[in-house]
């Protein structure tokens, strides 16, 4: 009498793996995307508050040091 073989798990079946590795392969592309987007963001706010306080201290020397400063 033959044994009957379990059915392959899906992940086990060759289709199913090339799947697992192409969809393995577009999530670690979207992670990627998002940390570069992040990082390019991150870049971006630093430049921007440097350029802030540039502005700052160059108004600073034009008109003198104010006492306190307004609340934003």
């Amino acid at each position: 009498m033959k044994r009957k073989r379990a059915p392959k798990a899906i992940v086990q079946q060759s289709g199913a793996q090339s799947y697992a590795h192409f969809l393995a392969g577009i999530k670690e592309r979207i992670r990627t995307a998002q940390v570069k987007a992040a990082l390019a963001a991150n870049a971006e706010l630093v430049l921007h508050y440097w350029e802030v306080g540039r502005d700052i201290l160059a108004n600073q020397a034009r008109q003198g040091s104010p006492t306190c400063l307004p609340k934003a």
